[in-house]
C-alpha cells in the first residue's frame, strides 16, 4: 500500500505533488475499503487511468516509476513485474501522451 501511496502522490497535480497523502486516500482513490492493505495489479491500472491528467507522458510517468521502484527494489521486495501486454494499435505517428 505505501508504494501505491508514494506513486499516487508523485502523480497528484502540481500543488500537492510529493506530498503525503491523507490517511485512507490510497484506498479511497483505489476504490477498496478503507484498511485494505493489498490491492491488485487491476484496481491500480484502473485508479491511474481514472487519475493521469492529459499532460502526464510517458517519459513523466516513466520518470517516476523509475525513481520509486528500483530493479533493486523489486528483487528485494519480491514484488512481481506487472503484465506486459503487446499494443498493436499505436500509431506511432502521434504523440507520446498517455
Amino acid at each position: 500500500m505505501t508504494a501505491a501511496g508514494l506513486l499516487l502522490a508523485e502523480l497528484a497535480p502540481e500543488l500537492d505533488r510529493g506530498k503525503p497523502l491523507p490517511n485512507g486516500m490510497t484506498q479511497l482513490l483505489l476504490r477498496i475499503e478503507k484498511g485494505t492493505l493489498k490491492y491488485s495489479w487491476l484496481q491500480l491500472t484502473a485508479c491511474l487511468a481514472r487519475s493521469l491528467d492529459v499532460r502526464d507522458t510517458i517519459a513523466s510517468i516513466s520518470r517516476i516509476l523509475n525513481e520509486l521502484l528500483s530493479p533493486m527494489t523489486q528483487v528485494v521486495a519480491d514484488i512481481p513485474w506487472p503484465p506486459q501486454a503487446a499494443h498493436k494499435d499505436t500509431d506511432s505517428s502521434t504523440s507520446k501522451r498517455i
